[in-house]
């Protein structure tokens, strides 16, 4: 069940928000991420100066390269240390498969770096933005890990930050020290961990120097420059992207450094706006609030339930299941799972959605949720037991997924055999007017059941816009 850091603080949303801070999920990363880019205008006190701090940074390891002879010689070990971070956890950003911790940067991507910025400064390009770019240049640096080295870097702003925070809301802290100076920052009630809150003006949801749509903005504003960029990668930057390894186009921008000069100052022109959290148009909290919203006004959070036993778990996950097809269908909840512009959200939104939906259940009858459990064949959305012997599943698919089909029958028996499962559903989420994949489906579970075998149980939700009320 996805829970906001608000709750293991003990504050409130509209409290965190208030102060400008981000609040995020200690079980779910977020997929924003800290744009260096954002930092040069944050409003934030303590961050005020915290672009200097991070140029400081990049300045220092330049001074080193700049000195360096051989690969392995202490200006070149000095600068890779510089470069290597350890990972920065509990703050809920990022891509980390499976947990909310950080990715870090290691010895070896920190040497790569090193040895690529090496080349760039010997062509006469010795501007620190260059490591904020590193994402679009060097093969195993990406978004994640130019945000966690943002953070390290600037982490005492950071722990400055958290202590007005923590302070001002009288939230429970604990002792977080960075190098010589220890710092009051917000606990975690049921870890024990300390927290790093990270305001939310420097979030973005995919930063300049990871965005390829941008960096062909960045590259076209000189239209000569982007003609002879064009003719020397055979595309348009973005096509690049689609049929070039990350090596090739970097070895193309290295033969003529004048491109990389000039993306790197396009890219420090580019407009700085964080991603917007009023609008939320990639959905990234929204489908926690309003799912809550809608189970309140459906009254839909029992405070007890029918102890689950082995003889109606199934029935039990059944009810959830059509519970979530009821609030979808006829209580707004499919406003969740659908963009402003009508477009749905992806599958992982119905899926945490879900989330929300079972876990007032569960809690309330003793039933175990386990989301995306995996037992060594692949994640399967969610498991629900009562006890040991007790297993169902639950698999989610989106109607217009291309492996719809596949999902249902491929996916499913395997995790059943890998589960040792009692029984699953299957649960299409229809997002658009074409049934085809949908009756695919449907003919499936009927030749299954007709041959005798076990088929899992189809549940079909209907998520499409709904006119209002007053047409």
């Amino acid at each position: 069940m996805p829970i906001p850091i608000s709750d293991v603080i003990g504050t409130t949303h509209a409290a965190l928000t208030a102060q400008g801070a981000f609040d995020a999920f200690v079980d779910v990363d977020s997929k924003l991420y800290i744009d260096p880019h954002l930092l040069a205008s944050s409003t934030v006190p303590e961050l005020c100066e915290s672009y200097k701090v991070l140029q400081t940074h990049f300045e220092r390891v330049i001074t080193l390269i700049r000195h360096i002879k051989a690969p392995h010689d202490p200006f070149a070990k000095t600068a890779t240390k510089l470069l290597t971070f350890s990972e920065i956890g509990q703050t809920g950003l990022g891509y980390s498969k499976g947990n909310t911790q950080g990715t870090g940067i290691g010895p070896r991507l920190a040497a790569g770096m090193v040895e690529l910025a090496t080349v760039i400064v010997q062509a006469g390009i010795a501007d620190p933005a260059i490591f904020e770019l590193m994402g679009v240049l060097q093969d195993g640096i990406g978004a994640d890990r130019i945000s966690d080295m943002t953070a390290m870097i600037i982490l005492p702003d950071l722990c400055r930050y958290n202590q007005r925070v923590a302070q001002t809301l009288n939230i429970k802290t604990s002792d977080y020290t960075v190098g010589r100076e220890t710092y009051k920052v917000p606990v975690n009630s049921k870890s024990g961990l300390p927290v790093i809150l990270v305001p939310c003006e420097i979030l973005r949801d995919l930063p300049v120097a990871e965005s390829w749509d941008e960096i062909d903005e960045v590259a076209s504003h000189n239209a000569a420059l982007r003609e002879r960029a064009n003719a020397l990668i055979g595309s348009t930057w973005q096509q690049a992207t689609r049929r070039l390894r990350k090596i090739e186009l970097r070895e193309a921008l290295l033969q003529h450094p004048e491109l990389i000069a000039d993306l790197v100052q396009q890219y420090k022109r580019k407009p700085r706006s964080g991603y917007d959290f009023r609008k939320d148009p990639a959905g990234k909290q929204i489908w926690y609030y309003l799912t809550r919203e809608v189970l309140e006004e459906a009254g839909d959070v029992p405070v007890q339930a029918t102890p689950v036993t082995d003889n109606n778990v199934i029935e039990v996950v059944r009810e959830i299941c059509l519970r979530f097809k009821h609030l979808v269908e006829h209580n707004r909840l499919y406003q969740v799972l659908r963009n402003d512009d009508g477009t749905p959200r992806s599958e992982k939104i119905a899926q945490l959605t879900f989330s929300v939906v079972a876990d007032a259940y569960c809690n309330a009858g003793g039933l175990d949720l386990t989301p995306e459990a995996n037992a060594g064949m692949g994640p399967v959305d969610f498991k629900m037991s009562a006890g040991y012997t007790s297993r169902v599943l639950v698999e989610m698919k989106r109607s217009s997924h291309k492996r719809l089909v596949h999902g249902y029958q491929a996916q499913l028996p395997i995790y059943e055999a890998a589960e040792k499962s009692q029984y699953s559903f299957f649960v299409i989420v229809r997002d658009d007017d074409n049934l085809t994949r949908i009756h695919e489906v449907q003919a499936l579970s009927d030749a299954a059941v007709k041959a005798g075998r076990r088929a899992p149980e189809i549940i079909i939700v209907d998520a499409r816009p709904r006119d209002s009320a007053s047409k």
